[in-house]
């Protein structure tokens, strides 16, 4: 009997277990493109549901008795759907409350989102996360979905990867159209980072930098082939249209506004570093190694070579230290060799508090048929890394004016000028170094270099690796880039007397985009990573300038007895000259 009822409970346990697996793909009903983080739930199960992967796939087990999923995406609506043997195709639509929106669409249009066939998502100036930062990336952090945000690193100007809805090419530029108030404007780095240049040197700063945060009024973000058809195939990553503040509301009296904000960034987490073992190999202690193989840290006054308490050659010169070992390194700095056994936090030594301070004045006004605004800007970083940093200046204006019921015209204008201090990375960076030091080496308390010889460094390990602190003193990257870009436009809507469901506007628009970018590394005499001991100065720069026209004619009208139906033509003429000149001159042994 007890044998039965084991059984039957083996028996039940089998069938309760019994699970399929479920897969399928999930799309933006309005273009068919995939849908990258959608969340795809088993209806009534305990089990945890997946988000869909860079290609809007997933697959999941659910058990035996789920029939249906839940599938979800920010903005659209939550499908409730019949799971089916075959891979599932599940199309999701976006939000009825989102449907009588106005967004910005491609050339400045406005459009309501119900009538557009592709994807759009928008965020207004509360939205941005620009308290404490400097850079457009970091301000849209975690803000869009489908849209992959990676910056190289937390350095203050450090550039960033955007994606829109995945990866289109392994090897070009996956990086958006950036659009501000109607104007295409550069955004990609000066130097494209390929494998080589990425393993010396430091990192060069995209030029969305340029763009102050606290100037948008509104970010529109076209994620579908179809959404960039007319920038052509240089928004086919997708198009990040900006359009920058401006006055809002009537009002008699302009209003002014002073913002600032403050920060403070700390290292969040460091990692275990061990602190038993020394510096060295095979269980002796070696000052010069680059492992920490060596005996334990409280027991170097043994070492056989430099302990204190040993014959050996230090204490046969300078007699026996009880309780010490002589480190040459510290010898060299000018500090007394015999040193007693202790730990130091290296890591927390060296990088420091960083800060950042954004500064606003704005003054705008909108009354009657004149629109305008204006504002300064400051913007300072200082990283956690020393000597690096961040210093941008910046002004703007903007005036719209409507001269009567068929005539308008206005312009916008930007100007920037950021200055970057930026630090090495991979085989000329310095981070390394600090990870690496020995848990018993003061590399913040031992000088970094010879007294009286700045030239010959002192580092726990061989030099052709820069002290960090060395570096912070003598090496500089810098960056340094003045940028003007704006337009002006005119527009004409001619009364074709046909009712007021028919609206025809010509507007022809004239902008320039046009910098100056500054780039020297400077590797002091002495220098070890890079190869670069005799010293060595590169200056590069790029000066670039483009000029855009744009002419459009665009005719939009409404049909039906409740207006249900709309039609919209655009014809027009874009002419986009891009010209650029870069230099690049060096020299060694300076």
């Amino acid at each position: 009997m007890l044998m039965t009822i084991a059984v039957a409970a083996a028996t039940g346990l089998c069938l309760s277990a019994q699970t399929r697996t479920v897969s399928g793909t999930v799309v933006y009903a309005g273009d068919k493109e995939p849908l990258i983080g959608a969340s795809v739930i088993p209806e009534g199960a305990h089990a945890s549901g997946v988000a869909t992967n860079i290609d809007g796939k997933f697959t999941l087990t659910v058990p035996d008795g789920i029939t249906k999923l839940n599938v979800s995406y920010v903005g659209m609506i939550t499908a409730q759907v019949d799971i089916t043997d075959s891979p599932m195709f599940i199309e999701l639509k976006n939000a009825d409350n989102q449907l009588d929106e106005v967004v910005v669409t491609a050339f400045g249009m406005k459009r309501d989102r119900k009538g557009l066939g592709y994807a759009v998502q928008d965020l207004k100036a509360e939205d941005l996360n620009t308290a404490g930062t400097t850079s457009l990336s970091s301000a849209l952090q975690g803000k869009l979905s489908g849209v992959d945000i990676r910056p190289s690193s937390g350095a203050p100007g450090a550039s960033s990867n955007i994606t829109i809805r995945g990866v289109r090419s392994f090897s070009g530029n996956n990086a958006p159209l950036y659009v501000v108030d109607g104007m295409p404007i550069a955004s990609t780095p000066d130097f494209v980072n390929t494998a080589n240049s990425i393993v010396t040197g430091s990192n060069v700063s995209d030029r969305s930098i340029d763009i102050n945060p606290d100037d948008i009024e509104s970010i529109n973000v076209l994620k579908g082939q179809a959404a960039a058809a007319l920038y052509g195939i240089r928004a086919s990553n997708g198009v990040i249209v900006i359009t920058t503040k401006r006055g809002s509301a009537d009002s008699s009296r302009p209003v002014i506004t002073i913002s600032t904000d403050l920060s403070a960034e700390r290292i969040s987490r460091k990692f275990k570093h061990q602190d038993v073992y020394s510096q060295g190999v095979g269980g002796r202690y070696n000052p010069g190694a680059s492992t920490t193989w060596g005996p334990k840290i409280s027991e170097l006054p043994n070492d056989p070579t430099y302990g204190g308490n040993t014959d050996n050659a230090y204490t046969r010169q300078y007699g026996k230290h009880e309780g010490m070992y002589y480190n040459p390194k510290r010898a060299m700095a000018g500090l007394d060799g015999w040193t007693t056994p202790e730990t130091f936090d290296n890591v927390g030594d060296f990088f420091k508090t960083g800060f950042t301070e954004n500064a606003n004045f704005s003054i705008s006004q909108k009354k009657k048929n004149v629109n305008y605004s204006f504002g300064l800007s400051n913007s300072y970083q200082k990283g956690i890394i020393p000597s690096t940093g961040l210093t941008r200046w910046g002004a703007r204006g903007l005036v719209d004016w409507q001269i009567n019921n068929q005539w308008k015209t206005g312009f916008s204008a930007n100007y920037s000028n950021t200055t970057i201090k930026s630090a090495p990375v991979a085989n000329s960076g310095i981070t390394n170094v600090v990870y690496g030091a020995p848990a018993e080496y003061d590399l913040k308390g031992i000088p970094s270099h010879v007294p009286g010889d700045p030239t010959t460094q002192i580092c726990y390990r061989s030099t052709s690796f820069n002290n960090p602190y060395w570096w912070a003193d003598n090496n500089e990257y810098g960056q340094r880039t003045q940028r003007m870009f704006g337009n002006a436009y005119v527009e004409y809507r001619p009364a074709i007397n046909w009712g007021d469901n028919y609206d025809l506007v010509i507007r022809e628009q004239i902008g320039i985009d046009m910098y100056t970018s500054h780039y020297n590394d400077t590797y002091e005499l002495g220098s070890g990573s890079g190869g670069y001991p005799q010293g060595h100065v590169e200056n590069r720069g790029v000066t670039r300038n483009i000029f855009n026209n744009l002419v459009t004619a665009n005719f939009t009208a409404l049909f039906g007895a409740n207006q249900d139906w709309n039609l919209g033509l655009m014809v027009g003429n874009e002419v986009n000259q891009d010209n650029v000149s870069e230099w690049d001159y060096e020299g060694d042994q300076l």
